[in-house]
């Protein structure tokens, strides 16, 4: 008999979330012996479930220790939240998980900034759906690491739920409005709950500039800590024509 042999990491999803997997799922079906196992933690619709200023790592652990079953090379945590709330508490939270478990952790907020710097793109803009003022909360953090948000475009939903039932048509034309208006060197379409994936290559290809899916670069990041060659996703967006 012989054994498959199968590479594989881990990824942690908020509970509401609709997008993650099927995302994820989409982009690792370009590659060859490659798996990813879930989790998920607390994050009702609301919001609630997780401190609002960080991270319950202690109440991750059963989530941790089920993806250590499945000995996952790492784990991605796929969610925009470190955007809104400084990136110092994601950093925090991939070396407890490293410290608690043994296995490297990746964050889609720290790797949208890694992203952003292999582009070379300082000017940016956010297509969310959340209000203004969360939107205005990353815009800070990011204005921070040294990127300056031009443009922002929120639609003010509440519920983290009902983000993943924005159609990808409207995503689309909220990216074409906010191009418009702010002229920026790349727009993010920032959070994991939102169908982005399959606008991001259309619209490059219509704009001219980088259009990158939160949900894809968490996947990105991934990919990249574990040395993959990214080419058989090159088709799916200039985010995977970059590396470290």
């Amino acid at each position: 008999m012989q054994l498959l042999s199968e590479r594989a990491f881990g990824v942690v999803v908020p509970s509401s979330n609709r997008v993650v997997e099927r995302t994820t799922e989409a982009i690792i079906g370009k590659f060859t012996g490659l798996a990813a196992c879930y989790a998920r933690i607390p994050l009702w619709a609301n919001g609630s479930g997780q401190p609002a200023d960080g991270y319950n790592v202690a109440a991750l652990d059963d989530a941790i220790e089920m993806l250590r079953h499945a000995e996952v090379e790492l784990i991605c945590w796929n969610g925009t939240k470190g955007a809104g709330i400084g990136f110092t508490p994601d950093r925090e939270f991939c070396s407890a998980v490293k410290e608690r478990s043994g296995i490297p952790m990746v964050s889609t907020a720290l790797a949208t900034l890694d992203v952003l710097k292999l582009l070379g793109a300082r000017k940016i803009a956010i297509v969310s759906p959340l209000p203004r003022a969360n939107i205005n909360a990353m815009s800070v953090n990011f204005n921070k690491q040294g990127y300056t948000v031009v443009g922002q475009l929120g639609m003010d939903l509440l519920d983290n739920f009902a983000f993943s039932t924005v159609p990808p048509d409207a995503i689309a034309d909220a990216v074409r409005s906010i191009h418009e208006q702010s002229k920026p060197d790349a727009i993010l379409i920032f959070n994991t709950n939102f169908r982005g994936l399959s606008v991001m290559a259309p619209l490059e290809a219509e704009l001219g500039i980088p259009v990158l899916d939160s949900t894809a670069i968490g996947v990105w990041a991934a990919l990249t800590a574990m040395g993959t060659d990214l080419t058989p996703a090159a088709a799916l967006g200039s985010l995977f024509t970059v590396a470290p």
